[in-house]
């Protein structure tokens, strides 16, 4: 006899198989569509707020930079300060014609600031915008900032050429998507059986900042021709759904674990000095700015809505209760990511001008970090803003900038080669590219001596073989 209850069982179930091959023929009949993933993309270099945000640990006048081997500030008993007030010599020397005539007048504005202290440098910063500190100049290095596919494409090939030695990823795979060529190899690339393991990707607009009109789309189970028209969509000017403005001109591929501080990612500004290209000695400030948001319901989490948090170097590992290994891991990677940018950049010949008297430039990298502390160059930037304007950052700014112009000094006198290399070393800075004695170096991590970072490198260059589409 058939009861209610079993007679409802079984109108239940029959339903139940009903929607279930209804949703199996949808989706193997109906084309897959571009759907924005909800959570957060990555943000850039995250910008400062108007309303600093206070940290806990107090700095005093008598701590300067904080590096592997501490520098020594250079202080000056008050009977043997110049008699030129820093801030004027930091306003003169923000004058381009002076640095483009590289006359008398230039070294000795160089001189009078350079004579003060990492202390005075830090309050008399506090009257001035990045803006007003020259930055250098080396024809051919806003390439690698206006354009992130080259960046990510001359880095790769580098790596590639260096064979068992070149080691891990450094930037995450990047594609142009405004052409339906650059379309079809990013599809071809994210719809192959490896990249579908990491389906999500990022989207940007051309000449995007801050943030603005980052995207973010998981393209898992998508055919060849649905990602090409889903891709074309996005970067159509047409689309109602997308402006100009917010049309897609790149992909990359997104970092799937990114390194977390109470559920907000945590970013990294770190700094690049070329001091010369004839010969080449190239330095890194290992005083890096760690950053992390505290809001994370915007997309757009680089914008002035946002409102951040700094650290220095020394409270970053403090803070993620990592250990003492932290800084090393991350300094490491910096140097090696800096190095292989210059050198890959220098390969393909896209540095323009070769040792012009008193040449030099700084550059600021933006990295992200994932939960296995390893680091992804996301933008290399030319004038960066050297964290003047980051709350708990200008220690870093003064020894930075003071030291950048001890070295650009240097250079105006026409010191050049191991000479250069030896000023070099009694500041701030650290040198990670050197060829004053003629040699040509070429990066190499099969010499990288820290075993433990040698380890953690070799594990990465294993996992990209296995879980990322390399070609």
């Amino acid at each position: 006899m058939i009861t209610w209850p079993s007679l409802y069982g079984s109108l239940f179930l029959f339903i139940a198989f009903f929607f279930t091959v209804l949703t199996i023929h949808t989706a193997i009949s109906t084309p897959q569509t571009f759907t924005e993933d909800p959570y957060p993309a990555p943000s850039r270099f995250l910008r400062p707020t108007a309303e600093p945000v206070v940290t806990n640990v107090q700095l005093t006048r008598n701590v300067v930079v904080r590096r592997p081997n501490d520098a020594v500030d250079a202080s000056l008993a008050d009977e043997q300060r110049p008699s030129v007030p820093l801030p004027e010599a930091i306003k003169q020397l923000s004058n381009d014609t002076l640095w483009r005539q590289k006359d008398d007048s230039a070294l000795q504005w160089l001189k009078e600031a350079t004579r003060y202290s990492y202390a005075d440098w830090e309050k008399a910063l506090e009257g001035f915008q990045s803006d007003q500190i020259h930055r250098g100049h080396i024809s051919g290095a806003h390439t690698l900032e206006q354009d992130k596919v080259h960046l990510e494409a001359v880095v790769r090939r580098f790596q590639e050429k260096m064979g068992p030695c070149g080691g891990p990823e450094v930037v995450p795979r990047t594609f142009k998507v405004n052409s339906e060529i650059g379309r079809e190899d990013f599809c071809k690339q994210a719809t192959s059986p490896c990249a579908q393991k990491n389906p999500i990707w990022i989207m940007k607009p051309k000449g995007g900042a801050f943030g603005m009109g980052v995207r973010k789309y998981s393209l898992a189970n998508f055919s060849m021709s649905d990602c090409v028209g889903g891709v074309r969509k996005l970067s159509s000017s047409s689309d109602d759904a997308t402006s100009n403005s917010h049309a897609a001109y790149l992909a990359q591929r997104f970092i799937s674990n990114p390194l977390k501080m109470n559920g907000l990612k945590v970013e990294i500004r770190f700094h690049v000095l070329i001091a010369s290209t004839r010969p080449w000695i190239v330095l890194y400030h290992p005083d890096f700015i760690a950053k992390h948001a505290t809001k994370a319901g915007s997309l757009k989490v680089n914008t002035h809505h946002q409102r951040l948090e700094s650290m220095t170097p020394e409270e970053l590992p403090m803070k993620l209760d990592r250990g003492n290994d932290v800084l090393k891991i991350i300094r490491e990677q910096l140097k090696r990511m800096a190095r292989l940018a210059v050198y890959a950049h220098r390969d393909v010949q896209g540095f323009k001008e070769g040792g012009r008297l008193g040449n030099w430039a700084i550059y600021g990298l933006d990295v992200a970090l994932d939960e296995d502390l390893r680091a992804y160059l996301l933008d290399w930037n030319v004038g960066p803003g050297l964290g003047m304007r980051v709350h708990g950052s200008r220690r870093q700014s003064a020894a930075t900038i003071r030291d950048m112009y001890a070295i650009a000094s240097h250079r105006l006198q026409g010191h050049t080669g191991k000479e250069l290399r030896s000023r070099a070393d009694s500041t701030s800075w650290e040198v990670i590219i050197d060829e004053s004695d003629g040699s040509t170096m070429q990066p190499s991590d099969c010499s990288e001596s820290d075993p433990a970072v040698q380890k953690m490198l070799a594990a990465w260059q294993t996992s990209d073989k296995t879980e990322v589409c390399s070609s």
